[in-house]
């Protein structure tokens, strides 16, 4: 979540429009259903890239580069539940107008949210056989 502050208070005008233009894609692709599930898992992926990118930390951006490859497998579970895919982008899009918005508090509670949202689906779907875990 500290990315997204990071990315507030350092990203170019530019590379905040241009995230905020690949959520709204991303959503129009949804709706036109022009994307399939891994599609979708690997544009939540570039998502989550791109923030840690705009933070200009590099550190952080090493150690999101080494968590992708675990969490591919936890986009790829959470992609099998239909709701969770527009839930989710519902929320990155509230993330990239707190980003576009400049309010890093609200960006980090979008964040925290979005986070604790996608574990409760993860928790319900391994619970509920939805969803192996591996």
């Amino acid at each position: 979540t500290q990315a997204v502050v990071w990315a507030v208070e350092r990203a170019t005008d530019k590379q905040v429009n241009d995230l905020y233009q690949y959520v709204v894609e991303t959503i129009q692709l949804i709706k036109a259903d022009k994307l399939e599930k891994s599609s979708l898992s690997n544009r939540d992926q570039e998502f989550h890239l791109i923030i840690v990118k705009l933070s200009h930390n590099a550190l952080a951006i090493r150690m999101m580069m080494n968590l992708t490859g675990q969490l591919r497998s936890m986009r790829k579970e959470t992609a099998k539940i239909p709701e969770r895919i527009q839930y989710s982008w519902n929320e990155h899009v509230k993330i990239a107008e707190m980003i576009k918005a400049r309010n890093a508090e609200k960006a980090r509670e979008y964040m925290e949210k979005h986070l604790d949202s996608v574990e409760q689906t993860l928790k319900a779907g391994i619970q509920e056989g939805e969803i192996e875990c591996k």
